[in-house]
């Protein structure tokens, strides 16, 4: 990825902001344990090279679930797991060219889930209906 500002662009020349990654997670392992969880975000910020600005969770009570969250200067993870029924939703957002599959790893050691879906989403990608054809073009 090349860089114009806060602006990417990959290989093929496609404009982004950022990459955006939805991980949901079934069978999942530790979602109630508000420590280990926020070990993992802590793991998955220094994997992936990002900046730690602040983090923070919530707890819903016994077998409740989690929020758990992490503001990097790059952007953000966050972590939603609902305990009964062994599911996690995360959601990370990377710009300034750090790549959030990077984060992935900590994730699976910690929830060891039965299953992963992982769905990917260029964010503010540009397009002829958003810039000029000079504004699309990396320097």
């Amino acid at each position: 990825m090349t860089k114009k500002g806060a602006l990417g662009f990959s290989a093929n020349g496609t404009q982004y902001a950022g990459t955006h990654l939805f991980i949901d997670l079934w069978g999942a392992n530790n979602t109630s344990n508000a420590h280990v969880i926020k070990r993992a975000i802590l793991a998955a910020v220094e994997e992936s090279g990002a900046t730690l600005l602040e983090s923070g969770l919530s707890e819903y009570g016994e077998h409740a679930g989690v929020t758990a969250f992490a503001i990097l200067a790059e952007s953000h993870i966050c972590v939603n797991t609902w305990s009964e029924e062994r599911m996690v939703a995360i959601d990370i957002f990377f710009c300034a060219g750090l790549d959030p599959y990077r984060c992935v790893p900590a994730f699976k050691k910690v929830f060891q889930p039965q299953r992963i879906q992982i769905s990917e989403h260029k964010r503010l990608l540009a397009s002829s209906l958003t810039h000029s054809p000079s504004e699309m073009q990396p320097q």
